[in-house]
């Protein structure tokens, strides 16, 4: 995994498997002290059906994290397969 932080309050987690995520903390929930995150496939492409059982609105973007389920989420994308889709990195 890499990590690159930027100064826009922005963290871009890149993975072995081509997979990224960005994080932000001024997004949904920031208010609470929550994250909010944004799922990308290798090619690049904003993953729009990404973790519909999380909670994500169908946007790719899934906020009021807190630590615990950002770093599930991590672990989920860390994890998938290197394919150019959610459904096909998932199956």
């Amino acid at each position: 995994m890499n990590m690159d932080m930027d100064s826009r309050r922005q963290t871009k987690f890149s993975f072995t498997n081509g997979w990224q995520v960005s994080v932000i903390n001024d997004g949904y929930g920031a208010e609470k002290g929550f994250v909010e995150a944004c799922v990308f496939s290798p090619d690049g492409t904003r993953v729009e059906d990404v973790l519909d059982d999380t909670g994500s609105d169908g946007s790719g973007i899934v906020g009021w994290l807190n630590d615990d389920d950002l770093v599930k989420l991590l672990v989920r994308v860390a994890s998938l397969r290197p394919s150019s889709t959610w459904k096909e990195a998932t199956k």
